[in-house]
C-alpha cells in the first residue's frame, strides 16, 4: 500500500505516521514535510516540500493520501498565506497526484467553516462563513477537491474537526488550558456553564480512517466529527486540571459568539464511533 502523509511534521500528521506504520505491515509511506520528523523506518520516506514554492513530481500512484498539511491563524505570517497554503497551494498538489483505482483521500478539514449564530447545534448543512479566513480557504479546498474527483474513482473523506486532541498539539484552546495548568497559570473560559462536546481524539480520527478505508459507505463524504455525552465547559477545565494533578484559577471571559454543541450524526452512518468528552480529555493529557 503506496502511502502519502502532507503535513508529517504536524502533531496529527506524525500521529497517523506512527499509526499506519503499526497498523500496516505492507506499508510504504511517503512524508511532505518541512521538518525532519525523528521516526527511523525502512518503510517512511520524507520528502521536503512547501505547498506554496515546490512542485509534486513523484511517479508513483498513491493508495492513500492523508492531507494534514494547513496554515492556521497563530502561526502564519499574513492573513494571505492561509489561501496560499490551504487551497491555492493544496489545489495545485492534488492535481498533480496520481491515484491509484479506487483510492482514498482523508482531508482534514475544520468546524471553522461554520458561521451559524441562531443554532444550538452544527450540522453539515448549518450555515457557512463569509467571514472566516481560515475556515473559508478549507472551505473552498472542500469544494475543489470534490471538483477534481467527481468523475473518478477515488473517494474523499474530509472530516470538519473542531479541538483535535492530539500529541503536541499547540493551537487549540485546550491545548492552552493544559500548558497553563501545568505551568500553574490562571486559564479562561468562554461561557463555562455551556454544554461542549467540541474535541476529537485522534485515535478515533484514526479509527473512522480505518473502517473507511475498508469499505466506504458513502464515496464522497464531508462530515463533522466530535465527541459524545456533552459536558459543561468548566467541567471539562475542572477535569484537565484534576487529571493533570494540579489546580488554577478559572478566569471567565465574556465573549460574543455562541456556545455551540458539534453533531456527529451523520459520521456515525457511516461507521464513526465517538468517545465522551471525558474519557479523550483523560486519554489525550496521558499521552
Amino acid at each position: 500500500m503506496n502511502i502519502l502523509v502532507t503535513g508529517g511534521n504536524s502533531p496529527l500528521g506524525i500521529f497517523f505516521i506512527k499509526r499506519l506504520l503499526n497498523t500496516f505491515v505492507d506499508c510504504s509511506i511517503l512524508a511532505l514535510s518541512r521538518t525532519e520528523l525523528g521516526i527511523k523506518d525502512k518503510r517512511l520516506e520524507s520528502l521536503y516540500f512547501d505547498l506554496v514554492n515546490d512542485r509534486f513530481n513523484i511517479d508513483k500512484e498513491f493508495d492513500v493520501v492523508i492531507h494534514a498539511a494547513a496554515s492556521v491563524l497563530n502561526s502564519m505570517k499574513n492573513l494571505s498565506e492561509l489561501s496560499a497554503v490551504n487551497l491555492e497551494g493544496s489545489t495545485k498538489l492534488f492535481e498533480r497526484i496520481k491515484f491509484s483505482n479506487n483510492s482514498l483521500v482523508l482531508n482534514i478539514s475544520s468546524s471553522s467553516v461554520y458561521d451559524d449564530p441562531t443554532t444550538n447545534i452544527l450540522f453539515e448543512y448549518s450555515q457557512k462563513t463569509s467571514i472566516n479566513h481560515y475556515g473559508l480557504s478549507k472551505l473552498n479546498f472542500e469544494n475543489a477537491l470534490t471538483d477534481i474527483f467527481v468523475s473518478t474513482t477515488v473517494n474523499l473523506l474530509s472530516l470538519r474537526l473542531a479541538v483535535v486532541l492530539v500529541k503536541d498539539v499547540k493551537y487549540n484552546f485546550m491545548s492552552q488550558w493544559l500548558k497553563s495548568i501545568k505551568s500553574g497559570e490562571p486559564i479562561e473560559l468562554s461561557h463555562p456553564n455551556a454544554l461542549f462536546n467540541a474535541c476529537i481524539y485522534s485515535e478515533d480520527i484514526f479509527q473512522f480512517f480505518l473502517k473507511y478505508i475498508k469499505q466506504p459507505i458513502t464515496k464522497h463524504l464531508i462530515c463533522n466529527l466530535s465527541c459524545k455525552h456533552p459536558i459543561k465547559v468548566i467541567d471539562a477545565a475542572k477535569l484537565m486540571m484534576k487529571t493533570s494533578n494540579s489546580s488554577v484559577p478559572i478566569i471567565e471571559k465574556k465573549s460574543d459568539k455562541k456556545a455551540q454543541l458539534i453533531s456527529f450524526d451523520l459520521a456515525s452512518k457511516n461507521g464513526f464511533i465517538p468517545r465522551s468528552v471525558e474519557d479523550s480529555i483523560r486519554l489525550y493529557i496521558s499521552e
